[in-house]
């Protein structure tokens, strides 16, 4: 919604009556928004950047274990 309203396609009015939401409580979440974004952003980029290093540590993990189990099977 707020980035709609931000795109300005459509007038703020035809957003309220296209969600049925009041004019003002958009204009509200866009002036919200636009105070708080680099926060929303900053966070999911550095959150992002940490799930994928510990994804990547937890899979190199289990190649790990399962080269040392298929190389002791190879013994047997």
């Amino acid at each position: 919604m707020v980035l709609e309203a931000h795109k300005e396609g459509k007038t703020i009015h035809e957003l309220g009556d296209q969600f049925d939401l009041h004019p003002q409580l958009i204009m509200n979440w866009k002036r919200h928004f636009m105070e708080h974004s680099s926060e929303v952003f900053d966070k999911g980029h550095s959150s992002d950047s940490q799930d994928k290093d510990n994804l990547i540590d937890r899979r190199s993990a289990q190649i790990g274990q399962l080269k040392v189990e298929c190389d002791f099977l190879k013994k047997i």
